[in-house]
């Protein structure tokens, strides 16, 4: 059976049930086949396991499946396939739905650290900035793009000011790493299950940070990838993080002419300036 029928409580709790006390049961009894389970392969996993402990399937409403012979086995069969039909297009228009609120500019999930999903005017989800959380990611943010701090030592940091995950547990590098590459936190909406990207309306999702904070941070964090973290106060280095390229305006790093530390220079990132 699948893991959506499986992890059904109550229904694990009946079979458990059913198991136990089959000595004393004939019968599992269900309002109609297409409650007992919604794609065909669990249904007849389901009613595999209930036969192999002597307990047969009967339905409350449809007569022409409690018969013990082939009609009735052909009817049962023919209902659980129109069952599970029934939930995939249920499912497709879900998922339909869903699409079309994206493409409008609506965040169609529970939204990410920073925002609370409302109920708007016209009845449907938006998002609003929750102050107190927003703080943290302006602050990741600010850390990120001061080009010194490897994320071990950002989230050291938050943690230090308060920042707690969804749970109000502590937060890992993958909660801090999902906060900083999230777009949507300037408005820009990706979905891979979609497979589309949207630039959502403020009033359906406000930004937390101005877009050139936010790719400044993407061009940080990817070229520091792997590295470790640079001393905040490097005396060589003054200025590191603070000035610009002229060319292109990102952040200058800092290096030695060779190995022999000559003398000490600034420079673009992108070698091409």
């Amino acid at each position: 059976a699948s893991a959506k029928t499986i992890d059904r409580p109550v229904l694990k709790e009946v079979l458990g049930y059913c198991t136990e006390h089959k000595k004393y049961l004939d019968y599992f009894i269900v309002y109609k086949v297409d409650r007992f389970a919604r794609a065909n392969i669990d249904h007849h996993t389901l009613r595999k396991f209930l036969s192999a402990i002597g307990i047969r399937l009967r339905s409350a409403t449809e007569e022409s499946i409690n018969n013990d012979d082939p009609s009735s086995g052909l009817m049962e069969g023919i209902l659980a396939s129109v069952a599970q039909y029934d939930n995939h297009q249920r499912r497709d228009r879900v998922r339909e739905g869903m699409i079309k609120s994206f493409e409008s500019g609506r965040f169609v999930w529970k939204g990410p650290c920073g925002y609370k999903n409302i109920e708007g005017p016209d009845g449907r989800t938006r998002l609003i900035i929750v102050e107190e959380e927003a703080y943290f990611v302006r602050e990741a943010f600010r850390l990120a793009i001061e080009g010194i701090h490897n994320k071990t030592t950002i989230l050291k940091k938050l943690i230090t000011l308060g920042l707690k995950n969804r749970n109000g547990g502590k937060p890992s590098l993958q909660f801090l790493d999902k906060m900083l590459r999230n777009s949507l936190y300037i408005s820009i909406m990706h979905s891979k299950k979609f497979n589309k990207t949207v630039k959502a309306p403020k009033e359906f999702v406000p930004s937390i940070i101005d877009e050139q904070t936010f790719y400044n941070a993407q061009e940080i964090l990817n070229h520091n990838k792997g590295c470790k973290p640079r001393k905040r106060n490097n005396p060589d280095f003054p200025l590191r993080g603070l000035i610009h390229c002229y060319a292109c305006n990102k952040l200058l790093t800092g290096s030695w002419s060779n190995k022999k530390r000559k003398h000490a220079y600034y420079h673009c990132r992108d070698g091409k300036c």
